[in-house]
């Protein structure tokens, strides 16, 4: 390879360029090069059997003299360019003082990282040689790669997204002193095998920033969409502008913005000098109605704290926690015999979590299996009395199915699995019962599965027909379809679950009622659902 040739007037200061020389092993496998580092990944277990990777973080050799610019090449060589008349000799001699500075400033951070210990940010194992670092290996890659490559139960994935990076940052700033990222962001949010998100590069964001100004290569334009107004406050020229736990809530906000929207803050500007003037006109990174969907606005409230113009008045990542566990004992103060009882909070894996009741029987799909004489329709009646109750309250249950109903010790039916209920906060999480993630197809409304809406009322009343018809035949709906076919089925060819006759029998005038209640909830048009409390009424008539 060429090298690149130096502009006149520029001192070079090398850098080992072999593999051997900087300390990589053997074996590795070359991911990547960037700006400020690149980055290999070998094949090293840690104590439980995983994989790291090592980016080699041979960031640049920068010189902190005013007169002087410095110039990266792709050959990792530190270019000294003399702004006023001065010999190489004394630019060399520059430029070693600031890379002691520099390497000083990195060690410093490296040990900071290393002695981290949290689920949610990414463990620093290591460091060798002169600027090789040992990190771990999130397979999955980014937050926007996560994303995109899975689609599947999005709502569920961005919740616990934002409820993983919110105790990650919680963490960093609870530090004595607090730890401030400096640069969050969805590219600075990576997620491990287990599909948990984690904050990485925290420390060293604010490292390369602050040498940014010797290296154009790295520049703080490619950040300035999360950036706080504070930070570019053209009055403050005599001052270094240093990130804080304050603009670090500002840029969370921006993140969570990406997260339940897809879409960059402001994603209207596309060039950086209009995302400037934006941000010091005071306009919001982006509005309400750009979320994905609609139980994702409900995050807003969030940001419009974290977007505070004066840095004092934004809340710490602590304070919007708290306001969560608020909210979560709020709703535990309502109870329903036919919804799982909240008994209270705890931190599981540094994620705020509840506790709920444990119910002997299992879920309905079991129990119905194990005691085929219970009475299915009062059963189902009970289901609609739940969903009803959490209907009035404005609540999208999101998930129902058989597997979702509790069967308490009296053989009471109790709706769990809130995952996907929309009155969520950022770090709530309910108990799911079910492992396999993803919209369950065969209780999923067309209009859900098409995208043309989220989870809705209507579509719990058409989860809940399918739901009475899995009581009455302890089957789950379409059994004996294969879920890779009934997509098709469902919204291409308005497909229907069929009467079985043996069950539900055509010339039964109860039988019929039933049907007439099942397949009005399965209508095509979801205006013309019934209410749950219309379902219950109209069972209760026919049953009584």
């Amino acid at each position: 390879m060429e090298s690149e040739k130096e502009p006149p007037g520029t001192t070079l200061v090398s850098v080992d360029r072999t593999q051997g020389d900087r300390g990589i092993p053997n074996g590795t496998k070359f991911l990547a090069r960037g700006k400020a580092a690149d980055v290999w990944l070998v094949d090293i277990p840690d104590a439980h059997g995983q994989k790291v990777a090592p980016p080699l973080a041979c960031i640049i050799k920068s010189l902190n003299k005013p007169n002087i610019v410095c110039t990266q090449s792709r050959s990792h060589e530190l270019g000294v360019t003399s702004r006023e008349s001065q010999s190489k000799d004394q630019s060399s001699k520059g430029a070693a003082q600031v890379w002691e500075m520099f390497t000083s400033a990195f060690l410093s951070k490296v040990e900071q990282w290393k002695a981290l210990r949290n689920t949610h940010v990414v463990s620093l194992f290591g460091l060798q040689a002169e600027l090789v670092i040992y990190t771990e290996f999130c397979v999955n890659g980014t937050a926007t790669q996560y994303l995109n490559q899975h689609p599947e139960d999005h709502i569920n994935r961005r919740r616990s997204m934002i409820s993983e990076v919110l105790a990650g940052v919680n963490y960093l700033h609870l530090q004595i002193p607090p730890i401030i990222h400096g640069c969050i962001c969805m590219d600075k949010i990576f997620v491990d095998m287990h599909g948990r998100a984690k904050i990485g590069e925290f420390a060293l964001s604010n490292l390369v920033e602050e040498f940014g100004l010797f290296v154009p290569s790295i520049s703080q334009l490619s950040r300035i969409r999360w950036l706080s107004p504070e930070l570019l406050d053209i009055n403050s020229e005599d001052r270094i502008l240093v990130p804080t736990v304050a603009s670090d809530v500002w840029a969370l906000g921006c993140t969570i913005f990406e997260v339940i929207s897809g879409k960059l803050p402001y994603f209207k500007f596309k060039h950086d000098l209009r995302v400037r003037h934006g941000i010091l006109s005071k306009k919001l990174p982006g509005r309400s109605n750009n979320c994905l969907e609609t139980e994702l606005s409900h995050f807003w409230g969030t940001l419009t704290q974290c977007w505070m113009w004066v840095p004092g008045e934004r809340p710490t990542v602590d304070a919007l926690i708290r306001q969560a566990a608020r909210e979560i004992y709020m709703w535990s103060k309502r109870q329903h015999p036919n919804v799982v009882e909240l008994i209270g909070l705890a931190v599981f894996r540094e994620c705020l979590a509840t506790v709920t009741e444990w119910e002997g029987n299992g879920n309905m799909t079991h129990y119905l299996s194990r005691n085929p004489t219970v009475n299915r329709c009062e059963l189902s009646k009970s289901v609609c009395v739940g969903i009803s109750y959490l209907h009035n309250m404005d609540i999208v249950h999101g998930n129902l199915k058989g597997a979702n109903v509790l069967i308490d010790r009296s053989g009471a039916p109790k709706l769990t699995d809130f995952g996907c209920a929309s009155f969520l906060s950022p770090v709530q999480h309910f108990t799911q019962t079910n492992i396999r993630p993803g919209y369950s197809v065969r209780w999923t409304a067309p209009e859900i599965l098409q995208g043309k809406t989220g989870r809705t009322k209507e579509g719990d009343i058409y989860a809940l027909g399918m739901t009475i018809l899995e009581a009455f035949t302890t089957e789950v709906p379409f059994s004996g379809w294969p879920e890779i076919s009934l997509y098709q089925h469902i919204v291409g060819r308005k497909k229907k679950p069929s009467r079985p006759g043996s069950i539900i029998p055509q010339k039964s005038i109860l039988g019929n009622v039933l049907w007439a209640i099942l397949m009005s909830c399965w209508s095509y048009n979801p205006a013309r659902r019934p209410t749950a409390r219309t379902i219950h009424e109209a069972a209760s008539r026919a049953f009584s």
